[in-house]
């Protein structure tokens, strides 16, 4: 839920303990129908080192299935597509260990 809005959406979110940044895909900011600040990020990673990249920031609101628990993400970046496979998704069993 992006902050200060009523519209939600179902979503997997994943924690990489390699990252000090939050992203999010282009395509959940069309489903929250948010506009975000239009910004520009340095980006750097094991295959690029501070390349500049376009970008939106938005504030959001995450929460567990229940809406029980919820996180707030101050400053989460946009980005077209996220590099993360659909095998990476946990199952049950991920979980209970």
């Amino acid at each position: 839920m992006a902050k200060g809005k009523d519209k939600k959406v179902l979503t997997y979110a994943f924690l990489d303990s390699g990252s000090n940044t939050s992203f999010y895909t282009e395509d959940l900011f069309r489903k929250l129908s948010v506009e975000g600040e239009k910004t520009t990020l340095p980006l750097a990673t094991m295959q690029t080192s501070n390349e500049e990249i376009e970008c939106s920031l938005v504030n959001l609101e995450v929460s567990d299935l229940r809406d029980l628990n919820s996180i707030d993400l101050p400053m989460v970046y946009s980005r077209p597509s996220l590099p993360v496979s659909t095998d990476t998704i946990g199952t049950q069993a991920d979980v209970n260990r």
